[in-house]
């Protein structure tokens, strides 16, 4: 499975082979603009071959920029192109802020402890990129916990 989150001018990647997260990637050049996504994720599909793949569902209410939700269209289009099984789930907030959903994260995925982002200081107004890739996982995450997605996922695979 790959999962896919997009956030400001980055795209995060996480790969997982059976439910173990073997790779992970923050691209910037996926992020500036939705042709970069297609061949970002295009050359990923190549690599890894994956099956599935999981983005956030774009909605009206969606808080993100026109152009992050032209770029996580643009992904999802890749996955429908190549034949995968696309998921778009929508992004739970199960923790306060997105650094302690970091640190539950990497305490499941200790592989990527090392990128863990540190909380912004109130006179930096951009946000750290590494959060975009904990949004990754997280996505992933949301659905090896929903039953009837795992079910869906595992008849479409064989």
């Amino acid at each position: 499975m790959l999962a896919v989150a997009a956030a400001n001018r980055r795209v995060g990647y996480a790969y997982f082979e059976n439910w173990d997260l073997v790779y992970w990637t923050i691209s910037t050049k996926a992020g500036e603009k939705p042709l970069n996504a297609v061949a970002v994720t295009q050359d990923l599909i190549t690599r890894f071959a994956p099956d599935v793949l999981v983005s956030q569902k774009v909605t009206p209410a969606l808080t993100k920029s026109k152009n992050t939700k032209k770029v996580i269209s643009a992904i999802a289009r890749t996955g429908k192109q190549n034949d995968l099984i696309c998921i778009a789930v929508p992004r739970l907030r199960k923790h306060k802020n997105k650094y302690e959903e970091a640190e539950a994260l990497a305490k499941i995925f200790p592989q990527v402890a090392d990128y863990l982002p540190q909380p912004r200081q109130l006179h930096h107004s951009k946000e750290p990129r590494n959060t975009v890739l904990f949004e990754a996982i997280a996505l992933a995450v949301t659905l090896f916990e929903d039953e009837d997605q795992n079910l869906l996922m595992a008849q479409a695979m064989g």
